[in-house]
């Protein structure tokens, strides 16, 4: 359910973690960068058990990314836009990660952090117009939004370890703390760690048929 067009906290992180499952497989898998991430280009639909299931689409705009790692065309759209796109400098795929945010903002709070204004073009609110993040109520989420939003992309999270922390924040419940812990225990000759329980959380659904998505996304674009 929403409130003038907000998402709940719990929702907008369950939705979050999708997005930066795709987008760490995008980064890391397939060697793309997607520089359009927004809500236009995010499917939603659901599976069996009327879960939802968040689809990334429209591949116009992606690249593989380059041996460099850097990009230069300055493409997209502009409220989404990263701040090294609009200074013209050369970029990564980090873009995705501040247009994720710009996103998780949006599904918070009901509005875009930069918005058209008679007197303050949306570029110059990118570059310089400090980001409230106090209608963010979760300590943890808030950070985590921060960590996208961060100016300069060298102090930028990238997206896998994003996920990681925003699937620590979605698996706080002692009772399935427990469940994973017992699922992964390897009859005590290790200690169960955070770092197996994110691997193995992140293994599910790598072949699911919302990376399969993305893959006919990419061959219908002819990418």
């Amino acid at each position: 359910n929403t409130t003038n067009h907000r998402l709940s906290e719990h929702q907008s992180l369950q939705f979050l973690i999708q997005i930066l499952k795709a987008l760490d497989y995008m980064h890391n898998t397939l060697k793309i960068c997607h520089r359009d991430i927004k809500p236009e280009n995010i499917l939603l639909n659901y599976d069996k058990d009327n879960n939802p299931i968040l689809k990334i689409i429209d591949f116009g705009f992606a690249c593989f990314i380059p041996e460099s790692g850097y990009m230069t065309p300055k493409i997209g759209t502009v409220t989404y836009h990263a701040p090294e796109m609009l200074d013209g400098d050369k970029y990564d795929v980090k873009v995705d990660l501040w247009s994720t945010g710009v996103l998780l903002m949006n599904m918070i709070t009901g509005a875009e952090p930069f918005s058209s204004h008679p007197n303050i073009p949306i570029e110059q609110q990118i570059l310089n117009k400090p980001i409230n993040f106090d209608e963010i109520k979760n300590q943890n989420l808030k950070v985590l939004a921060m960590d996208l939003l961060q100016r300069d992309p060298t102090h930028r999270i990238d997206a896998k370890t994003a996920l990681d922390k925003a699937i620590k924040m979605a698996l706080p419940d002692a009772e399935l703390m427990e469940m994973e812990f017992k699922r992964l225990d390897d009859g005590g000759k290790g200690l169960i760690t955070w770092e197996k329980i994110l691997e193995s959380y992140n293994r599910k659904e790598t072949d699911d048929e919302h990376f399969d998505g993305v893959n006919e996304l990419i061959t219908y674009n002819n990418f």
